[in-house]
C-alpha cells in the first residue's frame, strides 16, 4: 500500500518533533485511498499527528459516494473524492488563491519566493497517474523538492 513508506517518514517525524528546530515546522498528510478499512492500519499514528498542532491531516477517500462525505472516522475527517494537490501546495507554501471562473490563479510574491529560506519537502508515492499529478505541480513551484515512488495496482 503507498501509505507504508508516509507512514513510517510520518511516525519518524513525529517521535523526534517537528518544533525541534532540526525537523519540519509543519506536517501536511495527504492520504487518498479506495477503501475506508484501511484508515484501521494507521489508526495510532493518525491518532497521535491528529493531537499535535504543526500536523493537518487530508484524509480523501476516493470511492465515496457525495452521500457519504464528509464524515467523521475516530475523530479523522475523510472527505470523499480526490484531494485538490494544487491548493494543498500553494497553501504549504503560503500562496494565496484567487478563484476565477473555472480556473485558479495563483498569486505568489516575488519577493516572498526569492527571500525564503524555507523549502517544501513533498513526498508522494503511489500510481504512476497520481505521481505525474504531483510532479506537474512541484515543477511549477520553486520551493518544492520532489521526492517519488511508484507503484502499479
Amino acid at each position: 500500500v503507498g501509505v507504508t513508506p508516509m507512514a513510517s517518514i510520518l511516525a519518524h517525524v513525529l517521535q523526534t518533533g517537528g518544533t525541534s528546530g532540526s525537523g519540519p515546522q509543519r506536517v501536511i498528510f495527504v492520504w487518498s485511498f479506495r477503501d475506508r478499512g484501511v484508515l484501521y492500519w494507521c489508526k495510532d499514528l493518525l491518532e497521535r499527528a491528529a493531537q499535535l498542532p504543526w500536523v493537518q491531516l487530508h484524509l480523501h477517500h476516493t470511492r465515496a459516494t457525495a452521500l457519504s462525505a464528509p464524515s467523521a472516522m475516530d475523530e479523522h475527517v475523510v472527505v470523499s473524492g480526490r484531494p485538490d494537490l494544487d491548493v494543498i501546495v500553494d497553501a504549504a507554501i503560503g500562496r494565496s488563491r484567487v478563484d476565477v471562473g473555472f480556473t485558479d490563479a495563483a498569486i505568489v510574491p516575488r519577493s516572498r519566493i526569492d527571500s525564503s529560506n524555507s523549502r517544501v519537502a513533498v513526498l508522494t508515492c503511489g500510481p504512476a497517474s497520481m505521481v505525474d499529478a504531483v510532479r506537474s505541480i512541484v515543477d511549477r513551484n520553486p520551493v518544492c523538492h520532489l521526492h517519488e515512488e511508484t507503484f502499479e495496482l
